[in-house]
């Protein structure tokens, strides 16, 4: 026998709850990686498009990529956080493209300690 919460009524079968659908939708995921390597900023923004540093008003660099569409932003220490994906599986392959653009360039980096920090979701549930 199913007993019910007195603040979680149930609500009595009817033909509209069950047309209503409850959704759930990930709108961005935000995640950490160590190149474990030091950077050159300036080198980054001048050789990479849709890159920007403005050291006197953020000390990172700013770069995005169009797929998946991610923004990084890339510290000195070689530490770059990941935003904007709309999956973990994104998340990451967005991390590896960011992580090759810099290694292009010339910089010997590493792929460590890939992390996510924070999932957005959006959703309506109707009851």
């Amino acid at each position: 026998m199913a007993t019910h919460h007195a603040l979680c009524p149930q609500m009595p079968p009817s033909s509209t709850a069950e047309k209503d659908v409850s959704f759930i939708r990930i709108v961005n995921v935000v995640a950490s990686v160590n190149l474990e390597c030091s950077l050159d900023l300036m080198k980054i923004c001048l050789s990479v498009r849709n890159s920007e540093y403005n050291p006197k008003r953020f000390s990172a660099v700013v770069m995005k990529i169009i797929e998946p569409r991610t923004t990084a932003l890339v510290f000195a220490s070689g530490k770059l956080v990941i935003t904007g994906a709309k999956s973990e599986k994104e998340s990451n392959l967005a991390a590896r493209k960011f992580a090759r653009i810099i290694q292009k360039i010339g910089f010997n980096v590493a792929f460590r300690d890939f992390k996510i920090h924070n999932i957005v979701e959006i959703g309506r549930a109707h009851v």
